[in-house]
């Protein structure tokens, strides 16, 4: 038996190449659905079942940050199924946080280790620079602290009408706010790295593991196993084929979406939201694609896009007058790859998406263009965006580093 963690549908399809490759068996597979999010785990299992696989776990769980339960139900839940399968492999695509607690569990139990192709973040330390700890720390404190002095006076305002409301009410209001959200938001403001320092000091000796990356694998599978030499330590590694083969239920649904109009003039573009301000993302974004060129453009949103940005987006796509540029339909659960393969469009553009890591090897006379560049001269003389700014840069370098792109 063969265990198969997930928590994306970009997870799942991975999955599918290894099983393909290695001729692995419905019966024989157990899927692990790892993720915070009920709507997509229903969402995978459903596909799953479609696909005639039966033997399906999960766990709803979120980021631990400085609580432990979330490790610890994971902990317990692994150890289940390894006592319900008694399985052969491991096999996990991402190597941080919750997967400490695979690998440890995989250790205790003599099971190999198999790490998969997860997208750009199979390649994440080929571009890693350094975090300044006590910079990062002085900027959450600010903050967070920022964030507990304005909620509680907000609290007291709020409940100012009765002496009980005033005393309760803001008594539990406020506990929370210092036990709970400002911690959690301090944390949220550094990064993993340095989370990782502080877990190490608070966390028991049993899932400190949890605190650094998993570097040690029986097999490693990916589409670039050269470029990870020096980072994954491996008894073998060994190419994953890019096989994006469309059954004949896709083809139908690509038909009866606009998915259809897509062709060899076209151009699609790949969206990652990284600055919050939605309506200057997307103003950048529409004049760019459209600055120079009157070609048929397709907006992929990501799937978990929220209501405000489609509105947004739907909007300045009316305001501009923009007729040649589409929004692709949400609803459609096709890999964006099989698309392209399918389809061959001129150009795919994006920022730093793992679609603009796999193009080339599936498409080839497709271009790829990253638009990092542009889009960080845009907003760089906003301060508000900083961090956001430095995420992208760090994703575009790794692309850079993978593909040369």
């Amino acid at each position: 038996m063969h265990v198969f963690f997930v928590s994306t549908f970009g997870h799942l399809f991975h999955a599918l190449r290894l099983i393909e490759l290695k001729k692995y068996k419905n019966e024989d597979v157990v899927f692990f659905i790892l993720t915070s999010d009920r709507q997509l785990a229903a969402n995978i299992k459903l596909k799953l079942r479609e696909l005639n696989f039966r033997k399906v776990e999960k766990q709803i769980t979120w980021m631990p940050l400085y609580r432990m339960q979330p490790l610890i139900s994971l902990r317990q839940k692994v150890l289940e199924i390894v006592e319900k399968y008694n399985p052969k492999t491991f096999n996990s695509c991402v190597f941080e946080i919750f997967y400490g607690v695979i690998g440890d569990i995989a250790r205790e139990k003599n099971i190999k280790t198999v790490l998969y192709e997860e997208g750009l973040g199979s390649y994440k330390f080929l571009y890693n620079p350094s975090s300044s700890m006590v910079r990062e720390m002085l900027n959450g404190l600010i903050v967070s602290g920022k964030f507990l002095f304005t909620n509680t006076f907000s609290n007291i305002t709020q409940t100012t009408k009765a002496i009980k409301n005033l005393i309760v009410k803001t008594f539990k209001k406020n506990t929370k706010l210092l036990f709970v959200s400002t911690p959690k938001l301090f944390l949220k403001s550094l990064s993993l790295e340095n989370q990782n320092k502080i877990r190490r000091l608070i966390y028991p000796k049993r899932y400190r593991s949890t605190t650094k990356p998993v570097l040690n694998y029986d097999e490693v599978y990916l589409t670039y196993p050269s470029k990870v030499k020096s980072i994954f330590h491996a008894r073998k590694y060994k190419k994953l084929p890019l096989k994006y083969e469309i059954t004949q239920i896709e083809k139908e649904e690509i038909s009866k979406s606009n998915y259809k109009k897509i062709n060899d003039k076209s151009v699609i573009f790949v969206n990652q939201r990284y600055i919050s301000d939605y309506e200057k993302h997307f103003d950048f974004v529409l004049d760019y694609l459209t600055k120079d060129t009157n070609q048929n453009v397709f907006i992929k949103l990501h799937p978990r896009e929220n209501n405000d940005s489609v509105r947004i987006l739907k909007r300045l796509i009316k305001e501009k007058g923009l007729g040649n540029v589409s929004i692709l339909d949400n609803k459609v659960l096709i890999p964006l790859e099989k698309v392209i393969q399918l389809k061959k469009p001129q150009k795919i553009v994006g920022f730093a998406s793992s679609v603009l890591l796999y193009t080339k090897t599936i498409s080839p006379k497709t271009e790829i263009i990253s638009c990092v560049p542009e889009y960080i001269n845009q907003f760089k003389s906003q301060s508000e965006f900083k961090k956001e700014l430095d995420k992208i840069w760090t994703h575009y370098q790794i692309l850079k580093e993978t593909v040369g792109s």
